[in-house]
């Protein structure tokens, strides 16, 4: 049997390679109780708006509410035929690039849901509240920090664990060194801390 070449690192895979949408929820390091608080005490329509550009973190706010607020999730792919998503009313409906769909798509949806959770290039906001929706917006770059990056990057190190022992962990002073490079844009910090373990050959930290 092959061993793998992650064994010397007492790792099973990269840990920066790509997660299933549960993992990506699970492994996030967002206030997601407080949003999800937010839609299970409602009495109103409510909207949550997770607004930015790509990379920023947009999809982990949505997977990692989802966690506490199960319901149906719809991405709408780029260059993709869009399809009207399926929910009840009561359903916590998750839909990520909102910004792909037409008007009268977003009023068809506006009219059958109580209770939304988007993820956006564009802000909806006032479109939401003439819809009779209450609406919290948040520019996902304003909630990551460089303390946070560095957390959720090593829970990432640990979810990649082969066994018992020493992991090849990220120090803090890299986390900022990528921070500063990729003006805190995780995704392409996630692209250049997969290549660096794919060519790591000791355990040791990084």
């Amino acid at each position: 049997m092959m061993r793998s070449p992650f064994a010397p690192l007492n790792l099973a895979f990269n840990p920066f390679g790509s997660r299933s949408r549960e993992e990506q929820g699970e492994l996030a390091v967002v206030d997601s109780w407080s949003f999800a608080e937010r839609l299970q005490e409602a009495t109103a329509r409510v909207a949550l708006q997770f607004m930015g550009d790509q990379g920023y973190g947009k999809t982990t706010h949505l997977l990692a509410i989802r966690r506490h607020c199960p319901g149906p999730y719809y991405h709408f792919a780029d260059g993709e035929p869009v399809r009207m998503p399926s929910f009840h009313p009561g359903d916590v409906v998750f839909l990520d690039e909102f910004q792909r769909l037409g008007r009268w798509q977003r009023r068809t949806i506006y009219r059958r849901a109580a209770r939304l959770v988007v993820a956006t290039h564009r802000d909806f906001a006032n479109e939401m509240k003439m819809a009779g929706f209450q609406v919290d917006s948040l520019e996902v770059r304003d909630t990551m920090t460089v303390d946070r990056l560095w957390q959720a990057l090593n829970r990432k190190i640990d979810a990649a664990r082969r066994g018992p022992g020493r992991l090849p962990r990220l120090r803090h002073s890299t986390a900022t060194c990528l921070w500063n490079r990729h003006r805190g844009n995780p995704r392409a910090i996630e692209a250049e801390l997969y290549d660096t373990y794919q060519a790591l050959k000791e355990l040791r930290d990084v």
